[in-house]
């Protein structure tokens, strides 16, 4: 939704050389070309140093005039004294209509009249609204984005009863699924990094914000986790500057807290992986959007004994949802399987989970199951993930989600560049044993 920013000057010592003073009220600052109105509006005044004929706007090469003809005495009382202002028209204000729709009005050049001669004296345009906020020591956080994670976070943000209506239903199908086929599972919910860092950030925080009145919903049910007070406990460390998503620091604290939800033993796990952590400057998903890139430090999984790359047997390599990796532990501290169906905040998660597991499937669905990939796994344990800014739309009915759809939807609108890609890289897959996955392709 781009939005109009303040006019560049095509020089500003020649506009004050011809403008005693000028301004333009429509289009306003901040006003979104998909909300505006059908046709480009410019309204505003002038007062030249020399008597203007007549206001120009161009837009795409094509120029449009107004008269100054619009009384405006509270512009003449503003800019001169009472002795001066008798001297001056009132006719200093102008409007124009064009019939440019907005939404395909990139900029617009304003310019005036002096006896034959147009004068341009700047250039307003739309531009994307920045997507990066940045808080209290340079803390980027996101914003302007699809999830309005902002109104999430200030309460302004409706969450439909229809939605929490479908949330209850699509949690108590899974209550019941999982007793059907006898598997254990959990949901966990990735806190936006607003709520972990709440004194960083420029907004203040409502209890009734979107994650509080999701939990309200579920309020003593023992599947249901938001971390919050555990991130926070260790916040400097499990989120960073530059990035959305918890750090691997991050993710291992819920790796362990979700392995004891599951009751199985957490004691040994770190001294049978040797788990360590090093800092790194790296640029993240919010850093990348401003100018310049700076890095900033974050604290990563160490290269352990072992490469996690090497307990990757299947990578379809379709990108955000619909992308499933599957790995194999040859010497796993749990002899069972866990299904991951989780969102970006998965991927650190999988680190740890491929040490401990036998066999992960990581399917990327924020937390939609898909019933065909359970009915083939069979698994011990599923984890459903989901990052706490998308819970304001509910899921689809529990039965609906087909990743198997959703993939084969996806590849008709790649190129054809990009489908050979993806098929030459299941060639080099290390196993020929999914066909069940690579079947969806």
């Amino acid at each position: 939704m781009n939005k109009i920013l303040n006019f560049v000057p095509s020089k500003a010592s020649a506009v004050k050389e011809l403008l005693k003073g000028w301004n333009i009220e429509e289009p306003g600052a901040g006003i979104s070309q998909v909300l505006a109105e059908e046709y480009l509006k410019v309204s505003g005044w002038a007062v030249g140093h020399r008597p203007i004929k007549k206001l120009a706007v161009e837009i795409s090469g094509e120029i449009y005039y107004a008269d100054l003809d619009t009384q405006r005495p509270d512009v003449i009382e503003a800019l001169f004294s009472n002795a001066e202002g008798g001297a001056h028209d009132n006719s200093c204000g102008f409007s124009i209509i064009i019939a440019s729709e907005l939404s395909s009005v990139a900029s617009f050049d304003i310019g005036f009249i002096f006896e034959e001669k147009i004068e341009w004296v700047g250039t307003f345009f739309f531009e994307a609204p920045q997507k990066v906020l940045i808080g209290k020591h340079q803390w980027l956080f996101l914003d302007n984005d699809s999830n309005d994670s902002v109104d999430q976070f200030t309460g302004m943000l409706e969450f439909p009863v229809s939605d929490q209506e479908k949330w209850k239903t699509y949690i108590s199908d899974i209550q019941s699924i999982s007793t059907i086929n006898k598997f254990e599972w959990l949901m966990v919910l990735a806190p936006s990094k607003e709520y972990v860092f709440q004194d960083y950030y420029p907004h203040e925080l409502s209890e009734n914000n979107t994650p509080s009145q999701f939990m309200r919903l579920f309020e003593g049910h023992q599947k249901i986790v938001y971390p919050l007070n555990l991130l926070i406990h260790h916040r400097e460390l499990s989120y960073w500057k530059g990035d959305t998503h918890w750090t691997d620091y991050g993710a291992y604290i819920i790796f362990k807290d979700t392995l004891e939800r599951f009751h199985l033993p957490v004691l040994n796990f770190d001294t049978h992986c040797r788990i360590e952590f090093s800092i790194k400057n790296s640029i993240g998903d919010l850093s990348e959007k401003l100018p310049g890139h700076a890095k900033q430090p974050k604290v990563q999984l160490s290269d352990c004994p072992h490469d996690h790359s090497e307990f990757v047997i299947y990578d379809n390599r379709i990108p955000n949802n619909g992308r499933i990796i599957i790995s194999e532990n040859a010497q796993p501290l749990c002899s069972e399987s866990i299904l991951i169906f989780g969102s970006s905040s998965a991927y650190n998660l999988v680190k740890f989970f491929q040490m401990y597991f036998r066999r992960v499937v990581l399917v990327h669905s924020a937390a939609e199951l898909d019933m065909e990939i359970i009915n083939h796994e069979k698994p011990k344990y599923v984890l459903l993930q989901s990052n706490s800014r998308f819970i304001n739309v509910a899921p689809e009915y529990l039965g609906t989600h087909s990743v198997r759809r959703l993939t084969s939807s996806k590849i008709e609108n790649f190129s054809a560049l990009e489908v050979r890609k993806i098929m030459k890289l299941q060639d080099h897959s290390l196993s020929a044993n999914e066909v069940f996955y690579s079947s969806m392709l």
